[in-house]
């Protein structure tokens, strides 16, 4: 009837429903962890980085080259400004420690 809309949607929803909301009513109940919390400290850690990540891919843009060397260019842009300020913004302490190992305790 929907074709890929269809089963795009079925998708969507059953992960939303099935991973979003009922693994988290399990996990409060059974553990008492709290998944609202959890998220919100995790997002707010990935958000200025991934947007610090497109504003510094936006000016490549304007470079004169072949679509397919515009896009690996952006890529790698994107994973370097956005590993960079994971590891200033986004990372804890421990996430730094565990990350980087030795070249930290320098």
């Amino acid at each position: 009837f929907i074709d890929y809309w269809g089963a795009a949607f079925g998708t969507a929803l059953s992960v939303v429903v099935g991973n979003g909301v009922a693994m988290c009513l399990y996990y409060k109940k059974v553990f008492g962890f709290r998944p609202l919390a959890f998220f919100a400290q995790v997002i707010r850690g990935i958000w200025p980085c991934a947007a610090l990540g497109v504003l510094a891919t936006y000016p490549l843009n304007w470079l004169a080259c072949s679509d397919g060397l515009l896009l690996v260019l952006k890529g790698v842009t994107f994973v370097a400004v956005y590993g960079i300020t994971m590891l200033w913004f986004g990372f804890k302490k421990e996430e730094k420690q565990a990350l980087l190992g030795r070249w930290m305790r320098r």
